[in-house]
C-alpha cells in the first residue's frame, strides 16, 4: 500500500470537505485559502500542493458528485443523460446558491458542457448542437437556482422535459 498516496488523498478530502462546509455557510467569494486550510487542519503549503485555487476544488467536487450520479444511474438515452444532469444539480443543492451568489455559475456550465460532450454523450449533435443543449440545460440550472433550488428532482425533470417537448413541437423553430 502506498501510504504517501493515501495520506495525500486524505489531505485532498479534508480540504474539499472544509470548502464544501464553508460553501454551505457563505458564498465562495467570501472564503479564503487560509480559512479553508485552517478548517481542514492543513497548511497553506499543503493546500497549494493539492489544488491551484478554490475554483479547482469546486470543479473537482462537482465532478466527483456527477461521477457518483452517473455510476449509480448509467444513462442509456439522451433522456437518461438529462435526468442525470438534473440529479447532479439536486445533489449540488448545498453549494449551488453559494456559487451563484459569488458569480461562479460558469463552473457549473463547465460541468454541464463536459457531461454533454463527454463519453456518455449520444454523439451526432456536432459542436453547435452540443452548445445548444448545454446552454438549455444550464439555463434550467440557472432558473432553478434563481428560484431558490426549491423544485425537487422529479419536478425539475418533468417541467424541463415538458418545455423541451413544447419547443420541439413549435412550428416556428
Amino acid at each position: 500500500m502506498d501510504y504517501r498516496k493515501a495520506a495525500n488523498e486524505g489531505v485532498r478530502s479534508s480540504i474539499t470537505d472544509a470548502l464544501v462546509d464553508l460553501l454551505e455557510e457563505k458564498p465562495l467569494d467570501q472564503i479564503g485559502v487560509t480559512e479553508v486550510a485552517s478548517k481542514a487542519g492543513v497548511s497553506r503549503v499543503s493546500f497549494y500542493r493539492n489544488f491551484e485555487s478554490l475554483d479547482d476544488i469546486v470543479v473537482a467536487h462537482m465532478a466527483s458528485v456527477a461521477e457518483r450520479v452517473w455510476e449509480e444511474f448509467p444513462p442509456t438515452s439522451a433522456q437518461g443523460e438529462f435526468r442525470n444532469l438534473v440529479r447532479t444539480f439536486v445533489a449540488l443543492r448545498p453549494i449551488a446558491q453559494s456559487l451563484h451568489t459569488a458569480n461562479r455559475d460558469a463552473l457549473v456550465y463547465r460541468l454541464v458542457m463536459s457531461a454533454i460532450t463527454g463519453s456518455c454523450s449520444r454523439g451526432g449533435r456536432g459542436p453547435y448542437g452540443e452548445a445548444v443543449v448545454a446552454g438549455a440545460v444550464f439555463g434550467i440550472y440557472a432558473q432553478w437556482v434563481a428560484d431558490g433550488c426549491a423544485a425537487t428532482e422529479n419536478e425539475l425533470y418533468a417541467e424541463s422535459a415538458a418545455a423541451f417537448s413544447a419547443l420541439q413541437a413549435d412550428p416556428a423553430l
